[in-house]
């Protein structure tokens, strides 16, 4: 976790992961890639998680499905909050944040920084799932509650 946190909202913050430095070679640093037909170890990395080796060890049922899917519920949530900002989706939001930020107000700026960070990270959530749903279903919550009718 580390995104900015509205205050007074609800976040999930357990992750197995506190040794956030261990935990990213582990996924991200595997040697070992197809070559030939058969694997082998190399002096490389291609930073793709190791989903099988490496996650599903405490996270049964992770795959590529289950990523994907989580995904896609977290992109959901994203387009949600930029919808409510007037954007057509997240991306469009993200692509026309700086021409709008003069008139944005401050708790507006807390609600989208949920969104931001999960850009940041670059896994859409995968990283920490039950903090990253939690960041955006607050920060929609913190949206309605301000927002003008």
């Amino acid at each position: 976790y580390g995104s900015y946190e509205i205050s007074g909202e609800t976040y999930d913050h357990d992750h197995a992961h506190q040794n956030i430095a261990t935990a990213c070679v582990q996924c991200h640093m595997v040697r070992e890639t197809e070559i030939h037909g058969g694997v082998e170890d190399v002096a490389f990395h291609n930073f793709r998680p190791d989903l099988g080796t490496n996650c599903s060890g405490c996270h049964p049922g992770i795959d590529e499905a289950f990523v994907t899917t989580f995904q896609g519920e977290i992109e959901g949530l994203m387009n949600d909050l930029a919808t409510r900002f007037g954007s057509t989706d997240y991306p469009d939001m993200e692509e026309n944040w700086d021409s709008q930020a003069d008139g944005v107000e401050v708790w507006e700026r807390e609600a989208a920084y949920a969104m931001y960070f999960l850009i940041g990270d670059g896994s859409l959530g995968v990283h920490n799932p039950d903090y990253a749903e939690s960041l955006m279903n607050a920060a929609i919550s913190y949206y309605d509650a301000n927002a003008t009718p």
